[in-house]
């Protein structure tokens, strides 16, 4: 049997209090009680279709406060901080490198997200991107 690329989803879990805020009728995984917990967002995604959606929900979740940096805007930050402070690069540079921990989103110098990560928790939720032949959900 050929291996599918459309394979994966999007899924969801939260706390009970959260999650009757955020459930919109998706299929179920988990419950607690007679709460929804657990959800499959989107389904029949490639991977890297996947990662990307969940790279949105991370700047959605963590909305205009975080930023993306790469090493590309962590040394034009670097610059820019050298420039309006008359420092030397290298120590502009260096005081960046000391809390950039590769692509991702950052949020007051703290990575919130990594390019390529497969989950993202965010102040109620994790997101995780999961196989779907690895999902159970309710009929």
């Amino acid at each position: 049997m050929a291996n599918r690329t459309d394979n994966y989803a999007i899924t969801c879990y939260c706390d009970p209090y959260n999650s009757r805020k955020r459930y919109n009728g998706q299929p179920v995984i988990r419950r607690d009680g007679a709460t929804v917990t657990g959800w499959v967002v989107l389904s029949g995604l490639e991977e890297e279709e996947a990662r990307n959606l969940l790279d949105g929900v991370a700047l959605d979740a963590f909305g205009m406060d975080a930023s993306w940096e790469d090493d590309e805007s962590i040394r034009d930050y670097a610059r820019t901080i050298a420039d309006d402070e008359g420092r030397p690069y290298e120590d502009a540079l260096a005081e960046c490198l000391s809390w950039y921990d590769g692509e991702g989103l950052y949020l007051d110098r703290r990575k919130c997200y990594g390019s390529g990560d497969n989950s993202l928790t965010d102040d109620t939720c994790l997101y995780r991107i999961e196989r779907m032949d690895e999902i159970t959900t309710e009929e």
